[in-house]
């Protein structure tokens, strides 16, 4: 099975989703991702063109797009590659979750593009993960 297959088998799909947690973005979550990124579609013009690009049907785009949801609702967008790319706004708990889940699947992200605060905790987060890796005995 590829790494990719691995990744996407990780989440659940969105339509799965009933609570809390991350799930994969698709095509049929179009009309959602869009409305959401459009609050704030300036900081988030880069996630847009990627789904004009049709990032949410292929994850050799730019990579999976991942939501977070609270209560069933929207509340974070990201694409995971060799960027984490996130949107504004992001709870503090999907800057978590999306952390973690680069974390969970060895996803080694070199940069972390966001709002200031926003990539600061996720380079935080992922220092934290690299110390605790070094400091590891063989």
């Amino acid at each position: 099975m590829s790494f990719d297959r691995q990744r996407r088998r990780a989440l659940r799909h969105s339509t799965e989703l009933n609570s809390d947690g991350l799930a994969r973005l698709t095509g049929r979550d179009r009309r959602l991702v869009l409305d959401f990124l459009g609050q704030s579609a300036a900081a988030n013009a880069y996630l847009l063109a990627q789904v004009a690009r049709g990032a949410l049907a292929r994850d050799d785009i730019a990579g999976p797009m991942i939501g977070s949801y609270r209560s069933g609702k929207l509340d974070g967008v990201c694409i995971v590659g060799s960027n984490l790319v996130i949107s504004e706004p992001a709870s503090e708990a999907a800057i978590d979750d999306f952390a973690e889940y680069a974390r969970r699947q060895g996803i080694p992200f070199w940069v972390a593009v966001g709002p200031d605060a926003t990539s600061l905790a996720l380079l935080l987060i992922a220092s934290e993960v690299h110390a605790t890796r070094q400091a590891r005995p063989p």
